[in-house]
């Protein structure tokens, strides 16, 4: 028998996610995770740009879910690390808490406070999995911090692999589906 999934679903927000087929992409992605949870599954919806925001508390009703998802309206910069961060931060509160965190994201960070090292650090401090799926072209790329004097990046990807989790990039509704 699995355990139940408790997942912090963070949906990237920031004006960038606008940009072509992102906004459907991301509901995709989100309705066949969604569509995957058992009944003894939960999820909260967190959304973020310049800062983060809890949307749903954990509810395994999957139109909360999806309603969440698609009220997310993009806007602003990506503070996806910070975002991260403040994720593990408040699903440390929880209990029980969320057991990994599902970024769906283009990737590309340009305003966050923490580096791409904090937010590894601090999902790893909790054993929470960050699973990264790229809606946008983050294939590679590093999550780069157009700041002034940023802290070096690494790429979503390795954020990913840091905290033990994975990272997929997916256009098609077929690797959306993969993924």
């Amino acid at each position: 028998h699995d355990a139940d999934a408790r997942l912090a679903l963070l949906v990237d927000s920031s004006g960038s996610m606008v940009v072509g087929a992102k906004p459907n992409r991301t509901r995709m992605v989100a309705d066949f995770l969604i569509a995957k949870m058992r009944p003894a599954d939960a999820a909260t919806v967190f959304s973020f740009d310049s800062e983060v925001r809890r949307l749903t508390p954990y509810t395994g009703d999957s139109e909360t879910l999806r309603s969440a998802v698609s009220s997310v309206v993009p806007f602003g910069s990506t503070c996806l690390f910070d975002a991260i961060v403040g994720t593990a931060r408040t699903v440390q509160q929880d209990a029980p808490r969320a057991r990994a965190v599902v970024l769906l994201t283009d990737g590309i960070d340009t305003a966050s406070l923490n580096s791409a090292e904090d937010a590894a650090t601090a999902a790893a401090r909790l054993d929470l999995p960050v699973y990264v799926l790229g809606v946008g072209s983050l294939a590679g790329q590093p999550a780069v911090s157009t700041r002034e004097g940023s802290p070096a990046a690494f790429s979503v990807a390795e954020l990913a692999r840091r905290t033990g989790g994975l990272s997929a990039e997916a256009s098609s509704p077929a690797q959306l589906s993969v993924a």
